[in-house]
């Protein structure tokens, strides 16, 4: 299954497996979804293009110019899987119970990635990562569908990044501080570029050999039972951009798989960082030049009655007979 962002994000995505595969086993849909006419993130005006927002978080590139992670490097960058175990994350917590697993992981990655990149104290560092907006605003409830997923930034001197306290309280920070307003600017910035009628594109500010990309959440539902049977594995099929990183839950309840992608010479000392993780799982991804994720999952499908899911989320869907390998 393909989709397109600017319709709906990773939640919205999973919500509609999960509405989907509740209509294949001919149940009603547990949690309807909230639409709205003109949904964020599609262009709804022939407004003034709006200046660049403040903060070096978002900037212009021309839309014809190449993906800045893939390309000026001698050789492709190199893609690893990572996988935290269900001890390891907790020993973390229990040494830092005031700040989340995501902050906790993320700052962790983040702290070790600098320091396998050889950067030094003088140079600025920033981690990019979407905070979902639903239950955060008024009029954003949980079930939403759309995209309500804002880009957020934290950044540091490499050398004030002493402790991983330190680094957790930097993106709880971000968190906590990302208000309304902050992201009405960015989606409407977003909103004017997203088309193709300008020469320009939207994008994050990002140097690849400094900086870190979080996309996807080891908080989706991948390994959900959905009624269809349980998921036997989850995994990107192409490889990302230098400086990006993608979560997903481990099959291991409570672990985390990470994919990340980093020039050759710092991934090679974070292969040989014992303090790293748990395991490397062996994966063979070929760095493209598109800059889309794909990755697969596989269920045994039940077939049944799709027009409830058609009425709600006003797509067509097709009834897949049972025993069949779906590929997302």
């Amino acid at each position: 299954m393909k989709y397109s962002h600017e319709l709906m994000d990773g939640t919205s995505f999973w919500h509609f497996i999960q509405s989907w595969a509740e209509v294949s086993c001919g149940k009603p849909i547990s949690q309807p979804p909230f639409v709205v006419p003109f949904p964020i993130g599609i262009p709804s005006s022939d407004a003034p293009p709006p200046p660049v927002p403040s903060g070096g978080m978002l900037t212009l590139l021309d839309r014809n110019a190449p993906d800045p992670g893939l390309f000026g490097y001698k050789s492709f960058p190199r893609t690893r899987r990572f996988r935290f175990g269900k001890l390891m994350i907790q020993a973390l917590k229990q040494r830092n119970p005031e700040y989340s697993t995501f902050q906790l992981l993320s700052s962790h990655i983040w702290w070790k990635v600098c320091l396998a990149r050889g950067l030094g104290d003088k140079d600025t560092t920033k981690l990019f990562f979407a905070v979902n907006c639903r239950g955060r605003f008024p009029h954003l409830p949980k079930e939403y569908l759309g995209t309500p997923a804002a880009w957020a930034m934290a950044s540091a001197k490499c050398g004030e990044m002493e402790s991983l306290g330190m680094i957790s309280s930097l993106i709880k920070k971000t968190i906590r501080e990302f208000s309304e307003e902050s992201w009405g600017v960015s989606a409407g910035f977003l909103e004017h570029y997203a088309g193709g009628e300008s020469s320009d594109k939207a994008v994050l500010d990002m140097r690849p050999d400094k900086d870190l990309y979080i996309g996807s959440s080891f908080y989706f539902p991948v390994f959900h039972e959905f009624s269809w049977g349980t998921p036997c594995e989850m995994a990107m099929a192409q490889a990302p951009a230098n400086g990006r990183m993608y979560y997903f839950p481990g099959k291991e309840k409570g672990s985390v798989d990470l994919y990340i992608t980093l020039q050759h010479q710092a991934m090679d000392k974070l292969e040989n960082d014992a303090s790293f993780c748990d395991m490397q799982v062996a994966i063979h991804l070929k760095a493209t030049n598109r800059t889309t994720v794909h990755y697969f999952i596989s269920f045994n499908i039940c077939s049944g009655d799709s027009s409830a899911l058609e009425r709600e989320f006003g797509v067509a869907v097709h009834a897949v007979d049972r025993d069949h390998e779906s590929k997302c």
